[in-house]
């Protein structure tokens, strides 16, 4: 199973990083979303944790060409943005799951694992 880690807090990606490969899960990192949507284009990824406010091309941009392009992929945003609208739009535009900061790890781990459950 291989994580994309789209976040632009380098602090959080990196512990993301860490924590999902120590899991393990193998993973990636992607700082801005022209770097998210090159990683799906040279890598094999089942899930991608997507921030919606990143520099360059925002989470909602990678997640509508992720949607448009059918890519074969679980999405779930990870980002502060908190409102029902919020939560919505994020799902709207085609997020599998939707989680808010700050948020706790394990709940993270076992949103990994339903989608993984679902992929089969």
């Amino acid at each position: 199973m291989r994580i994309l880690i789209v976040e632009d807090d380098r602090e959080l990606a990196a512990a993301l990083d860490d924590a999902l490969r120590y899991e393990g899960y193998a993973t990636d990192v992607a700082m801005t979303g022209v770097e998210a949507l090159k990683a799906l284009a040279d890598t094999d990824i089942d899930i991608v944790l997507l921030d919606r406010d990143l520099p360059v091309l925002s989470g909602d941009a990678v997640m509508a060409t992720i949607a448009a392009n059918r890519i074969p992929v679980a999405v779930i945003m990870l980002t502060a943005a908190a409102d029902v609208s919020d939560r919505v739009s994020g799902l709207d535009l085609g997020a599998d799951d939707y989680l808010t900061k700050p948020f706790a790890y394990p709940e993270l781990l076992a949103r990994i694992r339903a989608l993984q459950r679902r992929a089969g």
